[in-house]
C-alpha cells in the first residue's frame, strides 16, 4: 500500500508541473489506481482530468463505473440547479463533456431508450428531443 501511495504522490506531482506534457495520462493512471482501491470519488475526479484519454466508448468495468458516477453526480447537480435557481452549483465542464460523450455514444449506437432514460433523469430535454426524432 505504501508503494501505491508513493506512486499516487508522484503522479500528482507530475500533474502540477507545467512543463510535463502528459497531464491527461497521469490523471488517467491516477483514476484507475483510485478505482482499484475502491475510492470512486477520487477516481472520478482524476478521470475528469484525463480529458479525451477517458474513453467512454471503451467497454470495461472501470469505464462503466466511472460513467455511472459521472451521470449520478451530474444528475444531482442538474436537479439542484433546477430546484434552486438562486443558489446554483457549478457544473464542471469536464463532467458535462463526459456526459455529453455518453449521450452521443448512446445515439450513435441506437441505444435510444438508454439515452431517453438518462435525458429524463438529468432533465436534458435537448437530448430527449434528439433521441425521439
Amino acid at each position: 500500500m505504501a508503494r501505491i501511495q508513493k506512486l499516487l504522490k508522484k503522479l500528482k506531482s507530475y500533474m502540477k508541473i507545467k512543463a510535463f506534457m502528459q497531464h491527461d495520462l497521469a490523471a488517467l493512471v491516477a483514476s484507475k489506481v483510485y478505482y482499484h482501491l475502491g475510492s470512486f470519488s477520487d477516481s472520478l475526479t482524476y478521470a475528469l482530468g484525463a480529458g479525451q484519454l477517458f474513453d467512454v466508448n471503451s467497454r470495461s468495468e472501470y469505464v462503466d463505473t466511472i460513467i455511472a458516477k459521472c451521470i449520478d453526480h451530474y444528475t444531482t447537480l442538474r436537479i439542484h440547479n433546477l430546484e434552486n435557481p438562486d443558489e446554483p452549483e457549478h457544473i464542471d465542464s469536464r463532467l458535462e463533456a463526459i456526459v455529453d460523450r455518453m449521450f452521443q455514444r448512446c445515439l450513435d449506437e441506437g441505444q435510444y431508450r438508454q439515452a431517453l432514460g438518462i435525458a429524463l433523469e438529468t432533465r436534458r430535454m435537448d437530448i430527449f428531443d434528439k433521441a425521439i426524432m
